[in-house]
């Protein structure tokens, strides 16, 4: 039906998650279908989401590097790091949180409040066996911000897990194919970090938790 509506037509757009700001534009807001979330749901398609809701002092305000603090600076273009001593209070917002600012501390209190919120709050019925947690898919800003994710997970997280339970799959991790192959079928991949490589058209059945 949709293909006859659009006989005449010379350029068809067809899309599961349309941009009211680019896409639906584009085609002067000619949108023949609308499948909704609510009715998806509805019809047994998709599942309903419980929200839980993780909030930082640095998430919500921004922070403050404060005067004769060490820090590190790491140049964008050749990945050259030096270290520096805050010579002023330097104030940054939320928007710049793991973009131009990466405060370590901020994503190791989200993380642990989400290994803690496991089993006393999402599945507060099972056992508590942090080996096999729900899988997990945790969405990150950047390549840069997905590495950092991972490398608290692994060293402050989860520090005793095996070398495969938490991965990144991001266009520098490899074959990223196989890599949500393996995320969907093997036991000991718990938690995946992405960026936009695990998205619309991905189908992970034991995926609990994003």
């Amino acid at each position: 039906k949709v293909l006859d509506y659009f006989t005449s037509a010379r350029l068809i757009g067809l899309t599961a998650t349309p941009d009211p700001q680019i896409t639906l534009p584009f085609f002067n807001n000619n949108r023949v279908v609308n499948y909704t979330l609510e009715k998806s749901i509805a019809d047994g398609i998709n599942v309903d989401a419980r929200v839980f809701r993780i909030k930082t002092e640095a998430t919500e305000d921004g922070g403050v590097i404060q005067e004769g603090t060490s820090y590190t600076e790491q140049s964008n273009y050749t990945g050259e790091k030096t270290q520096q001593v805050a010579k002023s209070p330097y104030e940054y917002k939320a928007s710049a949180l793991d973009r131009s600012v990466v405060n370590f501390e901020q994503i190791r209190i989200v993380m642990q409040a989400y290994k803690d919120a496991i089993y006393s709050e999402l599945y507060p019925d099972r056992e508590a066996n942090y080996a096999y947690i729900p899988k997990t898919l945790i969405f990150a800003k950047s390549d840069a911000h997905a590495t950092n994710i991972v490398k608290v997970l692994k060293e402050q997280i989860f520090p005793d897990q095996n070398e495969n339970f938490i991965q990144k799959i991001t266009y520098s991790a490899g074959d990223s194919n196989d890599l949500i192959r393996k995320f969907r079928n093997d036991r000991d991949f718990r938690i995946a970090v992405t960026v936009t490589l695990v998205a619309t058209g991905t189908d992970v059945k034991p995926l609990e938790i994003l």
